[in-house]
């Protein structure tokens, strides 16, 4: 008799216990839950979305390097800056000394510039010309990494971010971004390398 008094005075205590602890244990998940949604959710406000992946970039950044191209002319295409033609001498030595975020890009120099005006080339000092160093193999390869990086983490803590939809191209036979293309609630901007043709 004592031990079955014992026995259901356990389940008893039990079943309080758990009566009493279940709201609790219901209220400490739920906040959880909340707090894991409120990171995924804060997370997606400031991060951007593509239609590729870091290891399609890899593999197109790698088609590219086998090339081991040092020279090479192109033609770019941009949605409010017009189309022009430029010469890049690629010296790695050179970029190394910068981030390696920006290795690319300076790795890329720009040795002859051609704007197009009414469908005639002109020729710019390529001394104006720095500022089309982002528009390079190089500097689109760079710029592919960064939007993958602000895909893969939040971009929160940067100035002026704007979460952005891209849809990335890449050459199938050389791997260069042939086209990024930038969606968000204010613009859609596209750069469009139209052609590569490689001189050494």
């Amino acid at each position: 008799m004592v031990k079955l008094f014992t026995t259901n005075s356990t389940k008893l205590t039990i079943c309080v216990a758990v009566i009493l602890l279940s709201p609790l244990i219901a209220f400490g998940l739920l906040k959880r839950n909340q707090s894991d949604t409120q990171t995924n959710m804060n997370r997606e406000q400031y991060s951007n979305t593509s239609n590729i992946s870091r290891d399609q970039y890899d593999t197109a950044l790698t088609k590219w390097n086998n090339l081991h191209v040092t020279d090479y002319e192109a033609t770019i295409r941009h949605s409010n800056w017009g189309k022009w033609k430029i010469g890049v001498h690629v010296d790695h030595s050179y970029g190394s000394k910068y981030s390696s975020s920006l290795q690319a890009t300076y790795s890329h120099r720009i040795t002859l510039f051609e704007g197009f005006n009414n469908g005639e080339a002109e020729k710019v000092d390529v001394y104006d010309s720095y500022a089309y160093e982002g528009m390079t193999v190089g500097g689109l390869f760079d710029y592919v990494s960064d939007i993958l990086y602000c895909q893969e983490n939040s971009c929160q803590s940067r100035d002026f971010f704007t979460p952005s939809r891209y849809i990335v191209e890449f050459d199938q036979t050389m791997g260069y971004p042939r086209s990024i293309t930038s969606i968000n609630d204010y613009a859609t901007v596209e750069t469009r390398i139209e052609n590569v043709k490689v001189l050494k």
